[in-house]
């Protein structure tokens, strides 16, 4: 469907089908948009709704589909040229975070060419790259984390960026394997600490915890593979148990996020 994509953000209504009779829209709920689209597409319009964070998604595939060929082609062109810096590699990689961002990937892998990104504790392959538009790539995450582009040492660096008005850290861990360099950009909202009341647990073990962190002894064991939302309900917890009354330390490697009144040390 032939049709703007900066008027699809605005209204935050995608078109998605279209028949004989009908287009059919996505969208949270019916608004002016809808009446634009019938104008336009001189048809009526059947609406499907659904939740603002799954509109929203499936836009930014759309957004990333438009976007990306003419990305790495521009890069290409620029890695093949005269000129000395990549310019566009920073646009691929700004769009490869706010794809992942708005996934709510908790981390972002990249290795051989594959970037994959986790959610809910699960990888997925979402994009792939040939060789140079990847090492492009690569070279420009570790100058962002202030690394050594040229070497294959383990190192570890961070940085930051501002993804739609919300500030974001990113941990970066690179490793060399056998098959090349790997990357992993571990996705943080800076100074966001999810209440314990919207971490999605039972209403049942919801209350025990609650009961267990007021004990005065004791000891909490919080389990789980990567992207499970073990540091999540730490940093929830401590935030909860926080006060002007109390001192708290913490022994962390590394410190994800700062909270006010607790000493956080880090520690290898």
């Amino acid at each position: 469907m032939n049709l703007p994509l900066d008027v699809i953000k605005r209204y935050k209504v995608l078109p998605f089908k279209e028949d004989e009779k009908y287009v059919y829209l996505l969208c949270v709920k019916e608004n002016e948009g809808i009446g634009f689209f019938r104008k336009f597409f001189n048809k009526e319009v059947k609406v499907i709704c659904a939740s603002k964070e799954r509109v929203l998604r499936e836009i930014i595939k759309l957004e990333v589909k438009l976007s990306l060929k003419e990305i790495i082609k521009k890069i290409k062109e620029e890695l093949r040229g005269d000129t000395k810096e990549v310019a566009s590699v920073g646009r691929l990689l700004d769009l490869v975070i706010y794809y992942a961002i708005y996934h709510r990937a908790s981390d972002i892998h990249f290795e051989r060419g594959i970037v994959r990104i986790r959610v809910d504790g699960v990888l997925r392959k979402v994009f792939e790259f040939d060789e140079e538009v990847y090492l492009a790539l690569i070279s420009k995450i570790k100058i962002l984390a202030k690394l050594d582009i040229a070497s294959k040492l383990i190192q570890e660096g961070r940085f930051s960026k501002r993804v739609d008005d919300r500030e974001f850290d990113f941990r970066v861990s690179c490793v060399n394997s056998l098959f090349g360099e790997c990357v992993v950009l571990r996705v943080l909202e800076s100074g966001r600490i999810i209440e314990l009341e919207k971490l999605g647990m039972s209403e049942g073990n919801l209350a025990k915890l609650k009961r267990l962190i007021k004990s005065p002894y004791g000891m909490i064991l919080i389990t789980g593979p990567t992207g499970s939302g073990k540091t999540t309900t730490l940093y929830s917890i401590i935030n909860r148990l926080k006060s002007i009354e109390k001192k708290i330390i913490t022994i962390e490697d590394p410190v994800e996020y700062h909270i006010d009144l607790v000493e956080q040390s880090k520690f290898k």
